[in-house]
């Protein structure tokens, strides 16, 4: 149930299902999955300086150490070099996803650390290294049948093309990540194409479609339907 209220941006009551669990965990697995699972909630939630956010995941990577469980270990590391992303510290997000990357034999995890990469390039302006790893995932994800994660590796693109002033790849890959993000209702990801969307609209100086989306970007998070 706290997956379901974390997909749809009902985040508290994904916070608070999560605590019932970690009282009722009969496993170490479970207890483990718990911690994770509530360090991204508060992530989302954009308490990155909240001790307990670092906590629920170091709790989480200890447990995994104790379970000698190394492809674990590789998930909550790319857990912990999202915040550091989200932070905008960009060097330690690095690490840990290259450490992360050590670590993981999961074709759908490296996708997705594949397109976190990407984002740092982007932001370092390096956007040819991003293109290449997004194209990594993205073909990923297209073996995988992985289609949520391949919109939002679409979406990422169409940002990075909005750098390099290429508006009708942004235009494409916008769009197409945005069919079915739309169709499964994930808000999240909705949030943050309206956000690209806005920023392909400043970047050609259109001031009041930029306006629209941004406001679009913050609304979709607040409402529901």
């Amino acid at each position: 149930m706290a997956k379901a209220y974390y997909h749809i941006g009902e985040l508290n009551l994904a916070y608070n299902n999560l605590k019932k669990a970690e009282s009722l965990a009969n496993s170490i697995k479970e207890l483990l999955n718990v911690y994770r699972e509530m360090g991204k909630v508060l992530q989302r939630m954009e308490k990155l300086d909240d001790a307990h956010m670092h906590l629920h995941f170091v709790k989480a990577l200890n447990l995994a150490n104790k379970l000698y469980d190394i492809e674990m270990q590789g998930v909550i590391l790319s857990d912990i070099g999202s915040v550091y992303y989200d932070k905008g510290e960009l060097d330690k997000a690095f690490d840990y996803y290259l450490d992360s990357l050590q670590l993981t034999f999961d074709e759908r995890l490296k996708a997705d650390i594949y397109s976190s990469i990407a984002l740092i390039y982007c932001k370092k302006d390096k956007h040819k290294k991003a293109i290449t790893y997004l194209q990594k995932a993205i073909e990923i994800a297209e073996k995988q049948g992985d289609y949520h994660s391949l919109s939002v590796y679409k979406a990422n693109l169409g940002y990075v093309y909005t750098k390099l002033k290429n508006y009708q790849l942004v235009m494409k890959y916008l769009s197409e990540g945005f069919y079915e993000i739309e169709k499964i209702h994930d808000r999240y990801s909705l949030s943050m194409i309206y956000k690209y969307t806005a920023e392909f609209h400043e970047d050609r100086g259109e001031e009041a479609l930029a306006e629209e989306y941004y406001v679009k970007s913050k609304n979709v998070l607040i409402n529901p339907h």
